[in-house]
């Protein structure tokens, strides 16, 4: 016998509505594991169709009280926030490091600059230095 049929049964706290046949409790049964409640028919035939559908889940296996979703829930937004936060983090951290890269670039590029300028007055100066030595070599052999 499933549960009772009633004109004004949607005035009623879900609580006492059977999630299986959507009618009033009869002969209510309370599952252990979730907190919800059944009409003793109703889970006996959900547990005989289990019986013979093993794959399928029953509502007494599946269920998860309101009050451990929410948790879940609170659980994976604290993990989402915390990913957000090292995320952020990271993009301050990048940002840093990408700056004094950029400095640094800057600093090594006038410093190439200025050895590049002293290996050409060093060339400049050995070249002069050699065109002295010729010349000097030159005015002793005559």
């Amino acid at each position: 016998m499933v549960g009772i049929d009633a004109r004004n049964k949607h005035m009623l706290d879900t609580k006492y509505i059977c999630p299986i046949c959507s009618l009033i409790l009869r002969g209510s049964v309370q599952l252990t594991e979730c907190g919800h409640r059944l009409c003793q028919t109703c889970l006996n035939a959900e547990q005989e169709q289990m019986d013979i559908d093993l794959p399928r889940t029953t509502t007494a296996g599946a269920c998860i009280p309101a009050t451990a979703q929410f948790e879940e829930v609170y659980e994976m937004l604290n993990i989402l926030a915390s990913g957000i936060e090292t995320l952020v983090n990271d993009e301050q951290r990048l940002r840093n490091e990408s700056l004094q890269m950029q400095i640094t670039l800057i600093t090594l590029k006038e410093e190439s600059l200025k050895l590049k300028l002293s290996v050409e007055e060093s060339n400049a100066f050995l070249e002069g230095k050699k065109l002295m030595s010729c010349d000097i070599f030159h005015m002793m052999e005559h």
